[in-house]
């Protein structure tokens, strides 16, 4: 007894820096971000508790839906984009040949790029007057695409975000794909099972967990995206780019309404946890569908 109790004193103690680290730099904000969205405060001086007036204001603030309706659409086009392309670039990897690591290296390379860079990237390609891209559209289409203006600028951002983290996702069905046991490839093609008999049969089932978890993962982090749209955009034009993240933002830091700001974060908050809940009620059901 006494040694277990000395054990759990020893992993307490190594966890607290993380424990304390994670409650200084998450759970405290968190909590901060709620209190403040009861209250009325522009960043100095007094502030003054507002009940529910800034949940009132958001449920009839229009920018605050088309932001949300914004997050949707980027979940929806990173999980339809990046996932897709990211299982196919991990099965035309996944062999050990001699050029397969220099192609895995090339395709994860944007990850490790700050976005700042990204952004500069992709704004040069886009300059309807001196980018490559334009310059090759110009000559097709007679005149420079504004790809940063109010009609195209949802999808080029999309693609920008979806270049950057195609890498990511390859990197984790590489990582499935190689679980996957090889006796049962050479089983299949033993009875006669060609290419897509086998993916469909035998790699697909095995790797559906960590294809549902990038799933989760795209929806979660399109939630939270930030620095990319606001650096090549600020949620412009007109808010036509305008995302939760970066209303929030703007609404808070630019603006000093860090009230209204506090409730934009918890109404994040709260579709965030929601999307966690649904997916794991859904994955206990499958649970409890596959035990019966």
């Amino acid at each position: 007894m006494a040694m277990r109790t000395g054990t759990g004193a020893a992993v307490a103690g190594f966890l607290s820096p993380a424990i304390a680290l994670y409650a200084a730099l998450v759970l405290i904000p968190v909590v901060m971000s709620v209190v403040y969205s009861f209250l009325d405060w522009q960043g100095y001086g007094a502030s003054q508790f507002a009940g529910m007036d800034n949940f009132a204001y958001l449920l009839s603030d229009k920018i605050f839906y088309i932001s949300l309706l914004h997050n949707v659409i980027l979940a929806l086009a990173s999980v339809a984009i990046q996932i897709p392309i990211a299982l196919g670039l991990a099965l035309a990897f996944s062999s050990q040949g001699q050029y397969s690591k220099l192609l895995r290296s090339l395709a994860f390379s944007p990850m490790i790029l700050p976005s700042a860079v990204i952004a500069i990237l992709f704004m040069l390609l886009y300059n309807p007057f001196e980018g490559p891209l334009s310059r090759a559209l110009t000559t097709i289409m007679g005149s420079p695409p504004d790809f940063l203006g109010s009609a195209m600028v949802l999808p080029s951002l999309i693609a920008a975000i979806s270049w950057r983290y195609i890498g990511f996702y390859m990197m984790i069905m590489l990582a499935a794909l190689s679980s996957v046991d090889r006796s049962l490839y050479e089983a299949a093609s033993l009875d006669g099972a060609g290419p897509f008999a086998c993916f469909r049969h035998i790699t697909l089932p095995s790797i559906a967990p960590t294809i549902r978890l990038a799933v989760l993962l795209a929806i979660l982090g399109s939630l939270k995206y930030f620095d990319l749209v606001y650096i090549m955009t600020k949620g412009g034009p007109d808010h036509s780019s305008e995302l939760m993240t970066t209303y929030l933002f703007n609404q808070g830091v630019m603006s000093g309404r860090y009230g209204y700001a506090g409730a934009l974060a918890t109404a994040l908050l709260v579709v965030s946890l929601s999307i966690g809940a649904l997916v794991a009620s859904l994955r206990s059901r499958r649970a409890r569908a596959e035990a019966a």
